[in-house]
Parts: C-alpha cells; sequence; structure tokens
C-alpha cells in the first residue's frame, strides 16, 4: 500500500520489508471486514426465510466479491498495476520512462491472482453439491481449471487487483525496478536457490504481517467479548 517491491528471486528493490508486512495488515482487515459484511447479510436472509442455499451463496460468495472489491478501490490496486507494469518493459527491454511503462499492461501472466485464481476455480467446482458422483465432479473441476484458470485471473487481475496506477504510483514501480536492475548488474544470480527464492518473494513478511493483526483482532475479539465478530 505504500510503494512496489519487485524481485528476481535473489535481489530484491523497492519497498522494503515493513511494507510487505503492511500489505498482509491491509489484507488481513479487508478479509475481516469482507467477512462480516458477508455473514451478517447472510444472517438477514436466513432470518427472512431465504433458501439455505442462496444464504451460504451469499455468505461465501459475497465475501469474495467484497473482500475483491475492496482491494480495488485500496492503494494496493494502483501499486500492483505499477509492477506489472514495470515488469513488463523490462522483459520487454524498454526504457523504464513513465510515458513508455504507462502504455504497458496491467495483466501479467505470471501474477499470483492466477494461482489464486486457479485453486479457486477448483475447490469451488470440486467439493460443491453439484453432482451425486464425487470422482466425476473432481475431474469436471480439473478440466474447468485447466482451461479456464488464466482467463479468470486475468479477468480478475484487470477489473480488481489492479487499476491504472496514478504518476506517484507508477514513478515507485519505475524506482523499484531501476533499484532491482542496478542491483543485478552489480551482482548477477542467474539460479537462487529455493531459499533466497522463498525469502525474496516477501511472502514471509506479508504472512508475518496477516497472522500477526489477524491474531491482535481475535484477541482483542476474546478481550472485549465481541461474539459477532466472525472469520477470526
Amino acid at each position: 500500500p505504500v510503494g512496489v517491491y519487485l524481485t528476481n528471486g535473489a535481489q530484491s528493490g523497492g519497498a522494503a520489508w515493513p511494507a510487505l508486512a503492511l500489505t498482509g495488515l491491509f489484507l488481513a482487515v479487508i478479509h475481516i471486514i469482507a467477512m462480516n459484511v458477508s455473514w451478517w447479510a447472510g444472517m438477514a436472509m436466513s432470518q427472512a426465510k431465504a433458501p439455505a442455499s442462496l444464504v451460504e451463496g451469499v455468505i461465501g460468495l459475497g465475501a469474495v466479491l467484497l473482500f475483491l472489491a475492496a482491494i480495488r478501490l485500496t492503494p494496493l490496486a494502483g501499486y500492483h498495476a505499477a509492477e506489472h507494469m514495470v515488469v513488463h518493459a523490462i522483459e520487454r527491454g524498454e526504457d523504464l520512462h513513465p510515458d513508455i511503462v504507462k502504455r504497458m499492461p496491467r495483466v501479467h501472466p505470471r501474477c499470483g491472482t492466477n494461482l489464486a485464481a486457479g485453486a479457486s476455480l477448483f475447490f469451488g467446482i470440486a467439493f460443491a453439491n453439484w453432482f451425486n458422483d464425487q470422482e466425476l465432479q473432481i475431474l469436471v473441476a480439473i478440466l474447468v481449471t485447466m482451461f479456464f484458470w488464466r482467463s479468470l485471473g486475468s479477468f480478475i487481475q484487470y477489473w480488481f487487483t489492479t487499476r491504472p496506477p496514478s504518476r506517484r504510483q507508477l514513478d515507485a514501480g519505475i524506482r523499484a525496478g531501476k533499484d532491482l536492475l542496478t542491483k543485478y548488474e552489480n551482482n548477477p544470480v542467474v539460479a537462487p536457490n529455493p531459499w533466497q527464492r522463498f525469502a525474496s518473494s516477501g511472502l514471509p513478511f506479508i504472512l508475518l504481517g496477516y497472522l500477526g493483526s489477524a491474531f491482535i483482532v481475535r484477541l482483542s475479539a476474546q478481550v472485549l467479548n465481541l461474539k459477532w465478530l466472525v472469520g477470526v
């Protein structure tokens, strides 16, 4: 939410680890809010004698849609787009100049959103109560995921997890790209080991921020006896 972080698996450029932890905090708060809003909407429908399947759909799908819509409204989406656009420019051998980078696509084929979309698509089909034959349902889930996971991921990237970046966000992405390229030129690492890739990915710090903030919210809910708070 405060900058762009880029890595090649060994070196990194741009935002520092506190910013990654802040990303985890942002995601946790958005997730908890989306869960609670969808839950209470579902409970209101249940009290109004709505069908159970409709209530379950509102609670489950509603939480996902609210979560994605909230991301679109936060600075995360703009910085995410700037990240993708800078990476596209680097991969195409273009200069990291604002007039060039702003013409790059916001959707990137290697974005983690694609993996999340694929996993959600598979589990959403494989374990729903759609068919009496569980093996057939899993087979359908595999086939649908194989053909549509990238398309779904690209759709979610374009409409939810990225948005046209501001000039400030674009400049942050360019600074991160230049920082990373300078570090690579000074110390090229062609094949970082798996530990280097995991540590450089930023995921440990994002998880730290996410789980830490979720723990604080859960503890606060217990201390303050907030029994109405769900999803923590």
